[in-house]
């Protein structure tokens, strides 16, 4: 096999031979210029503002002493008596000045307590003030018996920043008396205007800075006369070069956000530093305007390189082109796929190969996907894909219908949009199941359709891997189990209700049946006799038994019948069914003298007559059964219209009912008085009535002896389509 140090591929003989080389050469050499550059243009930077802060250091420290030797001189010509005697002190600082051109606000004297007691100004309102605890430089003086410059502020009376500049008076014997001090006012003439008045270089300036105070005192940049610096830890680079004051270079950013080199040098007589500054953009202009140059010129030798690489490549890559273009026609003309043809060039045919057998990979793959997707369209239980974060991918027709969607409006769209906020919490925690395990379990998850109605699914769920096992979608699938849950419910309630059923039956029917039997065996004991009056009696006994489980059955057919269709619906008037039931229980409301108030009813119920009579025949007897012995028993009979639509009402003055029985009223054979007749199945008969046609019905009483009162609501009699048109063709 012969080796070759010269790569065979296409790709790697242009790589290396054009924008390896050449394109990386040649940045590479525009960077290292740039930066050797910088370092030579900023060392020469640092050694002119190195030299130009020194000489602004001594001038500052020669002009500062000059003021403070003045002073000194001054100080000596003040001895104890006139510091005892202000007005002639107030004469002599009048009559021997000092030269306004060194201090041009005034001077000042105070005694050993900081009060100021003479000024060259003679202006009033200074005499008395302590500048003790406002100026330092005075309070230095007194308390540590030297000369000294004070931190800048700003004036009183002027309201204009001042450097104040202080020292001692002593008495014959040394000891410190008081202090003579002099302000100057930087927005008057003064010796640093001479030192700041030009800037520096083209952009570049002069500041003081007071490292103490933490200010720039005065600057060649008028706006940053007494500008605060920022605190210590903010700017770390300025930081050092207060701490370094010996001239070397800092680039940092200025309080005015400009990219700056500096250099600080200290002064002798204060705490100073004089800060020369030179914007970035100055010092390297002329790298910036060299890089300028360069980078056309490499643009240019780059178009270049560029169009003769374009060469290269549709020389060499032309038959490679030209597969990739046989590919895309047979993509976008949706044929089946072929294997491509071999050029007779090694790396093409090499290509080629590979994207042979890819495509019968993808072939077979498209094939089993499509015949999963066509089983998953047409599924009749819903099938869902997301990505990790929850985003839709996939879903079938009857995940989404049942949703209230169309495919395509859910793809792109979170799972979220399956549920209602207060069901997040268990969608979360089921996902949190599937991201921790793999799978989630079959389990029940409430959903919500667009609309916001809500119904229960059973889901299931997996991540999908790739080839390396790490997890790339979610997959569910759900099934609708409304009916399910609702036959549940269903069948729970009747194994109730039948559970009771056969327990208060066979204790209803056990009564009358022992009672049929005991007088069976006296029966035959009176026949026996010949006890003519004795076998009549018991016949009557019998025979009242008899008649109680006939009753009862008869009952307990009623109520079975509930629910189903004995005749055909029709559509009547709500005040004439009352009307009869008032007519049928004629006798008994005459017997007991009851009161019957009905109120205006003009609504039309639509369902099985019979039903309709049974409920309102029951609430009515009901009312009657349990008047008492109230003097004067009266029954209401209304409707009244409320949010939840119309509400009929049947209200008693009788014995009323506890609160704690409201429920129970309304179960089978439920009697709240044991003496009292019947079968305890009206209320029950009334509910089943209500609630075959969508309704509820309530009690509201106060407790014994303050009444009752029904309501039932009958939705589907009430809203019928045959009632409606009845009502409107009545308008």
């Amino acid at each position: 096999m012969k080796l070759s140090l010269w790569p065979e591929s296409i790709k790697a003989r242009v790589t290396l031979s054009t924008l390896g080389v050449f394109l990386l050469s040649l940045w590479l050499l525009a960077f290292l210029t740039t930066r050797m550059l910088e370092r030579d243009i900023s060392r020469l930077v640092a050694d002119a503002q190195s030299s130009a802060a020194r000489q602004m250091a001594l001038q500052i420290d020669r002009e500062l002493q000059s003021r403070l030797e003045v002073l000194e001189h001054k100080a000596l010509l003040i001895d104890s008596d006139l510091m005892a005697h202000p007005v002639a002190l107030q004469n002599v600082l009048q009559h021997q000045p000092i030269p306004n051109s060194l201090f041009n606000v005034s001077v000042l004297v105070v005694n050993n307590d900081g009060i100021a007691i003479a000024d060259t100004s003679n202006l009033p309102e200074r005499i008395g003030i302590n500048y003790r605890e406002r100026v330092d430089a005075f309070a230095i003086a007194l308390n540590e018996g030297h000369a000294n410059v004070g931190n800048p502020l700003m004036g009183l009376s002027t309201g204009q920043p001042l450097i104040p500049l202080a020292v001692p008076i002593r008495d014959a014997s040394g000891k410190v008396i008081g202090a003579l001090g002099g302000a100057i006012d930087l927005s008057r003439p003064n010796f640093f205007d001479d030192l700041t008045a030009r800037g520096y270089g083209g952009t570049g300036h002069y500041s003081i800075i007071s490292k103490n105070g933490r200010i720039i005192v005065t600057s060649s940049n008028s706006a940053l006369i007494m500008t605060a610096l920022p605190a210590p830890g903010v700017n770390p680079v300025l930081d050092r070069a207060m701490l370094e004051d010996v001239g070397n270079t800092y680039r940092y950013t200025t309080v005015e956000g400009i990219d700056t080199l500096a250099v600080t040098r200290g002064t002798a007589t204060t705490d100073w530093l004089v800060a020369v500054m030179t914007p970035v953009s100055e010092a390297f202009a002329p790298i910036d305007d060299m890089l300028r140059r360069m980078t056309l010129i490499t643009l240019a030798v780059t178009l270049l390189v560029g169009i003769a690489l374009w060469w290269v490549m549709q020389h060499q890559l032309q038959p490679m082109l030209t597969t990739v273009d046989t590919l895309g026609a047979k993509v976008r003309s949706a044929q089946p796929m072929q294997s491509l043809p071999m050029t007779g060039r090694k790396e093409v045919d090499s290509l080629i190969a590979a994207f042979n057998r890819l495509l019968g990979q993808l072939s077979a793959r498209e094939e089993e996907t499509q015949r999963f997707k066509t089983i998953a369209d047409n599924a009749v239980y819903g099938e869902a894909i997301a990505d990790l974060e929850g985003t839709l991918v996939y879903i079938n027709r009857f995940l989404a219908e049942i949703h209230g969607y169309h495919p395509a409006e859910l793809i792109g769209k979170n799972l979220s949009v399956f549920h209602a906020t207060s069901q997040l919490e268990q969608l979360n925690n089921t996902l949190n199941q599937l991201s921790q395990n793999g799978y989630f379990s079959p389990c029940e998850v409430w959903h919500a359709d667009r609309h916001g109605s809500e119904f229960p699914m059973l889901m299931s769920g997996v991540l999908i891997k790739d080839d390396q096992g790490c997890p790339q979608y979610m997959a569910t699938s759900a099934v609708d189990i409304t009916d399910r849950k609702a036959a549940e419910v269903a069948l729970k309630q009747i194994n109730d209700e039948l559970e009771q059923f056969v327990y208060i039956v066979s204790h209803d029917l056990k009564s009358p049946l022992i009672t049929i039997n005991t007088f069976l065996g006296i029966l035959q004991e009176d026949i026996t006799d010949s006890n003519t009056e004795g076998i009549t009696e018991d016949l009557d006994f019998i025979k009242q038994a008899a008649a109680k489980i006939e009753a009862l059955l008869d009952a307990l057919l009623r109520l079975s019948r509930i629910g189903r269709i004995d005749s055909a619906p029709q559509t009547q008037p709500v005040k004439k069914m009352v009307d009869e039931c008032l007519k049928v229980l004629g006798g008994r409301l005459q017997q007991q003298q009851v009161e019957v108030v009905v109120g205006e009813m003009t609504d039309q119920w639509h369902g099985d007559l019979t039903h309709f009579g049974q409920l309102w025949q029951n609430l009515i007897e009901n009312a009657i059964k349990y008047m008492g012995d109230q003097p004067r028993p009266r029954i209401e009979i209304g409707t009244e219209q409320r949010t939840e639509g119309q509400v009929f009402y049947v209200r008693d003055n009788g014995i009323g009912i506890a609160p704690a029985h409201h429920q129970r009223i309304f179960t089978m054979f439920a009697q709240l008085d044991q003496k009292s007749e019947g079968t305890g199945l009206g209320l029950a008969l009334v509910k089943k009535i209500v609630e075959s046609y969508q309704g509820r019905i309530w009690v509201e009483s106060a407790g014994k002896g303050q009444g009752s009162c029904f309501w039932f609501t009958l939705p589907a009699a009430v809203d019928a389509p045959w009632v409606q048109d009845a009502e409107q063709g009545e308008g």
